[in-house]
This record gives structure tokens, sequence and C-alpha cells, in this order.
């Protein structure tokens, strides 16, 4: 059993980070994604707040998104 849990949901920015950061940890974490490409940061955190209920101290969740809500801000 894994000791440390990382979530990344994100667009498609983030494709290709999920496995270099699984491959730069050790075995004691499990590193997943979650990446839906063209979607805005709203959404995102939206997804993310499903994905929090489950997680525990030891957990760590990444939401990624990109420069396309910069201009809400």
């Amino acid at each position: 059993m894994k000791k440390h849990k990382i979530i990344i949901i994100s667009d498609s920015h983030a494709r290709g980070g999920t496995s270099g950061i699984k491959y730069n940890l050790d075995e004691d974490f499990e590193v997943q994604g979650f990446l839906d490409p063209g979607t805005g940061v709203e959404m995102i955190t939206n997804s993310a707040k499903v994905d929090i209920e489950h997680l525990t101290n030891q957990d760590v969740i990444v939401v990624w998104g990109d420069s396309k809500d910069v201009g809400i801000n």
C-alpha cells in the first residue's frame, strides 16, 4: 500500500507531467493524473472538490491550469 497519493487535475498542459513526477518519486507515492484538454480552471477546481473528499493529510492534489483563464483575474 502506498503511503502518499498525488492527484494531478489539469487540462492538456500537464500532459506528460504525471509520468515525470512519478519517475522522480520513490515507491511510497501513488501518482494519478486526470487530464481534460480545453478545460478552464473553474471546471478543473470543481472537479478537484470531489477528489479532495477522499484525501488524507499525507496526500497532495495539484490543480494545473493554463493561461486561458489569466484574463479573467
